[in-house]
Order: structure tokens, then sequence, then C-alpha cells
């Protein structure tokens, strides 16, 4: 496994743990398996394109900071596959997709270095929610 994969793992499992998200829940929100996810995160499995779009999809994972540790760890806007969704393989990894498709469309934008306030309020609100179950 590339050092590459195993730091996006570990992303990945930061950006997990920064939205106070079990595993076992985080993995059924986005419609795999805990122990793909594990693997993932831990750099034993490389990541596929199919997986970081059903997170990104469900959390806003900003795919710039998944790949590069650019930006904010959560998008402020999603980003539009649908111009080469249908020349990626099914089976197609992240890194791939990445390199090929997304990083010049996500480099255009500005990276911004600190979330919006949005996103620290709607991260209390989650915070306060947990604690009043």
């Amino acid at each position: 496994m590339s050092d590459r994969e195993k730091i996006i793992g570990s992303r990945l499992r930061a950006f997990r743990e920064s939205l106070q998200i079990p595993r076992s829940k985080f993995s059924v929100s986005v419609g795999y398996a805990s122990e793909r996810l594990a693997a993932y995160e831990a750099g034993r499995a490389r990541l596929p394109y199919s997986v970081f779009k059903a997170i990104s999809d469900r959390y806003r994972i900003c795919p710039r900071w998944l790949a590069e540790g650019i930006g904010a760890s959560q998008a402020t806007t999603s980003f539009d596959d649908s111009k080469f969704i249908g020349d990626i393989r099914r089976n197609s990894l992240f890194t791939e997709v990445y390199d090929k498709y997304l990083a010049n469309q996500v480099r255009q934008r500005p990276a911004s270095a600190e979330p919006r306030i949005e996103d620290y309020i709607e991260r209390l609100q989650k915070l306060i929610e947990a604690l009043l179950r």
C-alpha cells in the first residue's frame, strides 16, 4: 500500500472522528460494511471512488482535503462529477478519479483554511443533540 493511500485512510478516519460518529454508525449511513471502512481508514485497502462518493454525498467530505490535505475537511459546495461519471470504471479508486478528473475542478476554487461559521454551528448542534440523548 502506498504512503498516499495510507494518508488518505488516516484523513478519512480523522474526518469521521471529527463528526463524532462511531465507525459502525458511519458505515451504515453510507451503505458499506464497518470492516471495509476500517480497512480503508487503516490504509490496508485503497479507497474506491464509490465509497468516497457515498461519504461525500452524505457528509460533504472535501475531495481536495482528502487527497491533498488542503482546505477544510467539509466542502461548502458540492463538486460535479456528472461530466465524467460515465467514463470511470465501477471499481475505480478515489485516487485515480481524483488525479484524472477532480483535481483540476477542485483546485480552481479557493481552498478555505477554516470552515465556515455554519459548519461550527452544525457541529455544535450535533454535539448538543448527542448530549441530550
